[in-house]
């Protein structure tokens, strides 16, 4: 409860979102990626993001070889940024890319 106080008190927007896509974009982040919940206490901005940015750009994370330290970078830079510091810089990124952008946007 007091975590979930503190990320409205930083980040009041996500209040603007539905329950159900709050509860999707948590159960994604936290079930299915392993991170744990206090990344939203340090990170609450991120719930306004859809699923699938979120699904599009984590997607990549296999690729990028350990190079990110936190999922803020990834889901807060613009999509030019995205592509040339992340997906381009690995030989087989700009494949998989395409390959989940096709997965994911059809789904």
């Amino acid at each position: 409860e007091k975590d979930v106080r503190n990320m409205v008190n930083a980040f009041p927007q996500i209040l603007c979102q539905a329950s159900d896509l709050l509860e999707a974009k948590v159960n994604y982040i936290v079930n299915e990626l392993g991170y744990p919940f206090s990344i939203f206490v340090s990170f609450p901005s991120c719930l306004v993001f859809t699923l699938q940015r979120m699904k599009l750009r984590l997607g990549m994370i296999p690729f990028m070889e350990g190079k990110v330290k936190a999922i803020s970078s990834l889901l807060g830079c613009s999509d030019q940024h995205f592509v040339s510091h992340y997906v381009n810089r690995h030989p087989d990124g700009p494949k998989h890319w395409e390959e989940l952008k096709k997965q994911i946007l059809y789904e």
